[in-house]
């Protein structure tokens, strides 16, 4: 019989936790409930290791497409008169992920039990962000759920635009890198210490680029493996680094201080600052939590804190252009809208032109970044190709000259 780990309040509004067998997850939650309990998360115990959970939630992970097409789905039913539980059910059996489907179900169970819509997704943080929960939590206190599900519907597809956008201009980048890679590791293996051998067998002395040449891929292929340990090894911790916040804060300085870089990081991370709070404040969500979530989703450290340091100043009375200000990272063109929109009661506008400012703005920055990426990983790679093979024809002009 499978276990369940719970979390619920008594008549006293005591929080208790502990693990229970049920059947199913629903005769878990009656289960509490006939013992005067009220379930707040009822979730089975997982019978495998945590990493194998991790390693394969990889391959069960929802796309923002997908959670797109049922946020709209759902909004759709909901405008028609359709009861929640009804339409998440009709929402949910259209979803193609099998694990949406799954999520969703779970949801609707957590519904029945008495908790509210916002609250029901919270245990699937990784799917449902912050963002998504807030403007659902704000649509249920305003009454207005529909609505605010087809303005975050719109949100969701305008993020997975951008992501996609991203992921198809590092395509042709990414291609050149990893063919360049794979042909000086194969003439550095295999081509280098067999000329090598014959070099040696002929007595040849070698000029000087050639040593170099023939000491570098000496090392490649007696630490070959060592390497991709090490590889790997720089690649964990720079993920779990992201994960610590004094890495997290140096590696977001640095980025954010990069020439070119550091300026589309920036671009980028005002306008979804600007796209996020507006659809925050457009769904009815309180200006300083919609100042917390937003600082959740920006990624960067930096400017996590002083989205939250404005926050501060917010809460004591200061308006929000005047609060960025004093923001370093924050331009001059941000807060002066935002000073236009509180003056005229169109905040959410004014972010919103502000986002469409900065979106095309690191659009343009992007591609020219990349259009400088692909010709210079072009030149760097042939330059590497081209010391190998002159390092590698010296000795063979040599071998002419003496013939001669």
């Amino acid at each position: 019989m499978p276990t369940f780990l719970y979390k619920a309040k008594d008549v006293n509004g005591k929080m208790l936790e502990g693990m229970l067998e049920a059947d199913t997850r629903l005769l878990a939650v009656d289960k509490l409930s006939q013992k005067g309990c009220f379930p707040v998360s009822v979730e089975e115990k997982s019978q495998g290791t945590g990493e194998n959970k991790s390693f394969f939630s990889f391959w069960k992970r929802v796309s923002a497409n997908d959670l797109s097409v049922f946020t709209r789905q759902l909004s759709d039913l909901l405008e028609s008169n359709v009861p929640l539980l009804r339409a998440l059910k009709v929402a949910g059996e259209q979803a193609e992920k099998k694990e949406l489907r799954r999520i969703v179900q779970e949801v609707r169970t957590r519904i029945e039990s008495g908790l509210s819509f916002s609250q029901s997704l919270e245990p699937y943080a990784d799917i449902f962000s912050s963002v998504y929960r807030s403007l659902v939590h704000a649509g249920e206190v305003s009454g207005m759920l529909a609505v605010t599900l087809n303005r975050l519907a719109d949100f969701t597809e305008q993020e997975d635009e951008l992501r996609s956008k991203i992921r198809s201009a590092m395509i042709y980048p990414s291609f050149i890198a990893l063919v360049g890679i794979a042909i000086v590791m194969f003439m550095m293996t295999f081509v280098v210490p067999r000329l090598t051998d014959l070099f040696s067998d002929m007595g040849q002395h070698l000029p000087w680029i050639t040593q170099a040449l023939v000491s570098c891929s000496g090392f490649v292929s007696q630490y070959f493996f060592l390497l991709l340990v090490l590889f790997a090894g720089v690649l964990v911790l720079i993920k779990t680094g992201n994960r610590a916040e004094k890495l997290q804060s140096f590696f977001s300085r640095l980025f954010l201080r990069m020439p070119v870089w550091g300026q589309l990081i920036k671009k980028t991370a005002v306008a979804r600052f600007a796209k996020t709070l507006s659809a925050l404040l457009s769904g009815g969500v309180p200006m300083l939590e919609a100042l917390k979530v937003v600082s959740d989703v920006l990624g960067h450290s930096l400017l996590k804190d002083q989205v939250l340091q404005a926050a501060q100043s917010v809460k004591h009375g200061a308006g929000l252009a005047e609060s960025l200000k004093s923001m370093p990272d924050f331009p001059d063109f941000i807060c002066n809208m935002i000073a236009v929109g509180e003056e005229a009661n169109i905040l959410e506008k004014s972010l919103q032109k502000v986002a469409g400012h900065y979106e095309r703005e690191s659009d343009r920055a992007f591609k020219m970044m990349t259009s400088f990426i692909e010709p210079a990983m072009i030149l760097l790679i042939g330059s590497v190709i081209l010391f190998i093979v002159i390092a590698l024809l010296l000795p063979i002009f040599q071998i002419s000259t003496l013939v001669n």
